[in-house]
């Protein structure tokens, strides 16, 4: 007879991984997995209903999202220009395509901080956070908040990199937190992150939310990088415990920033209403990703868009409000987008077994074969 947890990594697609960490973090049994949690394979599986790959382009490259969002109501940082090797240029149509280009961009602007990100994303990998510009002979360097200076020469080796199929960046402007948040995280980074769920005329609505809280000399605000993740009531904005994975896994749930000491339990995110009504604003106007997650800047000038995000693990998600089958997430799933629940049968499997993936070249002669 099949164990337990090989039925729940045969049937159910769940990883060790994931099974270690939902059993040691909530104690709950084997069988109290496949009931309460929604796998990463599953979920994987189910991709195609949630978000369109028709639509990705307008969120997987930074530089359309830039342009397309801004203009339907929802702000963003202020936009300099693309900057790439052959078809940079500046917003105002001037070239961006080299070193000193972006110089004389940062001169023209009297700028002393920018950001400078690709537009094939990369999970903070290729995100510049420029906080400091000073001059070498006739050459500007450029700082990070992480302390790497920049030369030209590093920045004529960044013009090459490839970042999901993509090459270039994005100069925009670099935002000030709001200075609710700043007493909290000090020179950290923060962001918020709102799920929301959209269907046409059915449904438009945010799932959860939570704030990233960083850390000072981190590139991003994210958990790979010791950032908070906070989760807060959507009616009032009101920060609960947060989550730092850096932590025991009996002593994750914190109240206080580690670094500033900052308590932000009890806090209220800023402009919380502003910033879920722009989500619910691009959710409506992406009809074909049903599922995104934006991430907002809680700035100074009121909430900004950062991006939206489609895909990626649910763990941490599953962790802070627990299992997507028992907290109505896949609920709302299940009714407004006909997504059928993972039982572990056979049918369902090879109903989902290809979707959502990059396939093996043996897996796309088979699914060729397939009906649908």
């Amino acid at each position: 007879m099949i164990s337990e947890k090989r039925a729940l990594k045969k049937r159910y697609w769940f990883t060790d991984t994931e099974i270690e960490t939902y059993q040691k973090f909530f104690n709950c049994s084997l069988s109290d997995i496949k009931n309460r949690f929604l796998s990463g394979g599953s979920f994987t599986g189910l991709r195609p209903y949630l978000d369109d790959l028709a639509w990705h382009p307008v969120i997987h490259n930074k530089w359309f999202t830039a342009n397309f969002y801004p203009h339907r109501g929802v702000k963003m940082a202020g936009n300099y220009g693309f900057f790439h090797k052959i078809y940079g240029a500046t917003i105002c149509g001037e070239k961006l395509c080299s070193p000193k280009d972006l110089d004389r961009l940062i001169r023209k602007k009297a700028l002393s901080k920018v950001v400078i990100k690709h537009i094939g994303g990369g999970l903070g990998n290729n995100l510049l956070i420029i906080d400091h510009i000073g001059k070498t002979g006739e050459n500007l360097d450029y700082r990070t908040v992480t302390g790497e200076v920049l030369t030209h020469k590093d920045i004529e080796e960044l013009l090459d990199i490839m970042a999901g199929g993509l090459k270039g960046y994005i100069v925009e402007e670099k935002l000030d937190l709001h200075p609710d948040i700043e007493q909290i995280t000090g020179k950290g980074l923060a962001s918020v992150r709102l799920e929301t769920l959209q269907h046409g005329q059915h449904v438009n609505k945010v799932q959860y939310a939570y704030i990233r809280l960083g850390i000072e000399g981190m590139a991003t605000d994210h958990s790979m990088r010791k950032g908070i993740y906070v989760p807060f009531d959507l009616e009032t904005g009101v920060m609960k415990k947060g989550l730092d994975i850096s932590r025991p896994i009996y002593d994750q749930w914190i109240s206080k920033h580690p670094s500033t000491g900052r308590i932000f339990e009890g806090k209220t995110v800023p402009d919380w209403s502003e910033m879920k009504e722009k989500a619910l604003r691009a959710a409506a106007i992406s009809p074909g990703l049903a599922r995104v997650g934006w991430d907002f800047v809680p700035s100074a000038d009121g909430p900004r868009l950062l991006e939206g995000n489609v895909g990626g693990s649910i763990v941490i998600d599953q962790l802070m409000f627990g299992g997507f089958l028992e907290n109505g997430v896949f609920d709302d799933w299940m009714k407004y987008l006909s997504i059928l629940k993972p039982d572990g049968s056979l049918s369902w499997r090879y109903k989902h077994w290809n979707k959502g993936r990059r396939l093996k070249p043996i897996e796309h002669f088979v699914s060729s074969f397939l009906p649908g």
